[in-house]
C-alpha cells in the first residue's frame, strides 16, 4: 500500500500498535507450561481489547487468531495445547485488521 494521505498513515499506525501490543504480550506470556492455545486466545483478547479482527480468520477462515510454530513447525503452525518447554523456539505470525487496515505479518 502506498500512503497518500494523513488518515492512512494514522490507519496504518494504529494497525501497527496492534502488533507490537500483541506481540509484547505474547512475548511476556512465554514460558515453560503455557501452550501455543493459551498464547492464541491471549492474542485474541488483545486484538479484542483494540477493535482489531484476526486477518487469518478473515482471510483464510483459519481457525485461530495468530499462527504459532514451535521450533522445526513450519510457518504458519496452528497453535496447538501441548505446553511449551524449556528452551523451546516459538515463532508467532500477527496479523491483525484494524479500522481498514492489514498490517504485514510480525513474527517473534
Amino acid at each position: 500500500m502506498t500512503i497518500t494521505t494523513e488518515a492512512e498513515l494514522e490507519g496504518m499506525k494504529r494497525a501497527g500498535f496492534v502488533v507490537a501490543e500483541t506481540l509484547r504480550t505474547l512475548k511476556a506470556a512465554i514460558e515453560p507450561g503455557v501452550t501455543p492455545a493459551e498464547l492464541d486466545a491471549l492474542a485474541g483478547q488483545v486484538f479484542r481489547q483494540y477493535g482489531a479482527t484476526s486477518a487469518p480468520r478473515m482471510t483464510y477462515d483459519a481457525p485461530v487468531n495468530v499462527f504459532i510454530s514451535v521450533n522445526d513447525d513450519i510457518v504458519h503452525g496452528l497453535p496447538t495445547q501441548r505446553p511449551l518447554a524449556a528452551g523451546d523456539v516459538v515463532s508467532i505470525d500477527v496479523t491483525p485488521f484494524v479500522d481498514g487496515y492489514l498490517t504485514l505479518r510480525a513474527t517473534i
